[in-house]
């Protein structure tokens, strides 16, 4: 996850203080409203989001620790790369994040970690954990950077490549004043 991403301003406003997760943990089901759609939707610079819905459970683990598991399923509609033509798609991911204070936190700049060896881990501070936060970055990093609708090819041709030389404008004004 992004400490980056912590300091500015997050599309999804969900949070949990740690006192009321207790022993036993929370269950949350959540739909994000048609306004943190729209939110979400300029952010993730996508056309459409119709629905984002969240199941997740926050546990409680032992050093003021935390994880948080669930899944969550989005129908958007973003911009094809190649025809500009909307694709609709439906994503459903589950995660895993862990949530730990900073004297808690295992890091040792000395050790170098693969980042997609490791599990995900979310340093907190205070007494608040921004599941928001970590869903909108989750759900950012599932979306297809490059959507395409179906058969949509892209061609380019080279207008300097030697071996596509009988495609220049040139050698087109050729072949139509040998027509003449």
């Amino acid at each position: 996850m992004s400490s980056a991403a912590a300091n500015s301003v997050v599309p999804l406003s969900w949070t949990h203080q740690v006192q009321d997760i207790g022993a036993r943990g929370l269950d949350i089901k959540r739909s994000a409203t048609a306004a943190e759609c729209r939110v979400l939707e300029a952010a993730l610079d996508v056309q459409r989001i119709d629905r984002f819905d969240v199941v997740y459970r926050i546990g409680s683990q032992s050093g003021r620790r935390y994880r948080l598991t669930g899944k969550f399923e989005v129908d958007l509609t973003q911009a094809c790369v190649v025809t500009l033509e909307p694709v609709v798609s439906r994503l459903e991911e589950e995660f895993s994040v862990g949530f730990t204070p900073p004297e808690k936190a295992e890091v040792d700049p000395n050790i170098e970690r693969s980042v997609l060896g490791d599990p995900d881990i979310e340093i907190y501070t205070g007494d608040t954990l921004e599941v928001g936060r970590v869903l909108f970055e989750l759900l950012a990093a599932a979306i297809d950077p490059y959507p395409r609708s179906d058969g949509a090819e892209f061609s380019y041709r080279d207008p300097l490549d030697p071996a596509d030389r009988t495609q220049n404008p040139f050698a087109v004004l050729a072949k139509l004043k040998k027509n003449e």
